[in-house]
């Protein structure tokens, strides 16, 4: 739930600063990967300004142990680099082959607590970059370059706060429904804190 939220998220996004030919999980990406070997991304969008493809790749972390959460997200966005090598290696071999750019691969990495991952914050940049180079535009839809710089982030830790709260409250539920306090599948459960219940 949270892993599709934040990428319809980031989709919108990228839109919203300017991106074109965004696209959710493209079939295209890595086709010439062995079946048990592709790997369709997340989000694909063309950068109008540069003419580069970004792929990213959306990783969330769930345990940390410590820290502020950002080294744990730095963490998965370097496990997904890995992962992504064979499909990175086939689509400079295609860019090769048809003389243009090789796709940008960035993993968008999330802590638990909402931190950032290093390449998430890179993305972000350079999306803040593609909307201060489209400013006038950007403020005949009601942007500045910082209203949007606060709005997107806030945007994205509000659904991270959702994520989490729901991944928590389905967890009481399900605990409470299997422990069932010996009144039947049928008992009713409450959702309500009892400090007395063990």
């Amino acid at each position: 739930m949270a892993h599709d939220l934040l990428k319809e998220l980031f989709a919108a996004l990228a839109r919203n600063a300017g991106a074109v030919a965004v696209a959710m999980e493209p079939r295209g990406w890595d086709a010439l990967g062995a079946k048990d070997r592709h790997h369709r991304p997340d989000i694909e969008w063309l950068n109008p300004t540069t003419c580069h493809y970004t792929i990213t790749d959306i990783v969330i972390t769930w345990s940390m142990t410590s820290g502020d959460g950002a080294e744990h997200a730095a963490k998965q966005e370097q496990h997904k680099r890995t992962e992504y090598k064979p499909a990175m290696a086939r689509n400079r071999a295609q860019a090769a082959r048809a003389k243009r750019p090789v796709d940008e691969f960035r993993p968008l990495g999330f802590a638990k607590n909402g931190a950032w991952g290093p390449s998430t914050q890179h993305v972000f940049a350079a999306l803040e970059k593609m909307v201060t180079q489209r400013r006038a535009s950007a403020e005949l839809w009601g942007w500045s370059a910082m209203s949007w710089r606060r709005h997107w982030p806030m945007r994205v830790g509000v659904t991270q706060a959702r994520s989490r709260a729901a991944v928590v409250t389905e967890g009481v539920r399900s605990w409470q429904q299997t422990r069932g306090d010996g009144d039947g599948p049928e008992a009713e459960v409450s959702m309500q804190y009892d400090p007395h219940r063990a």
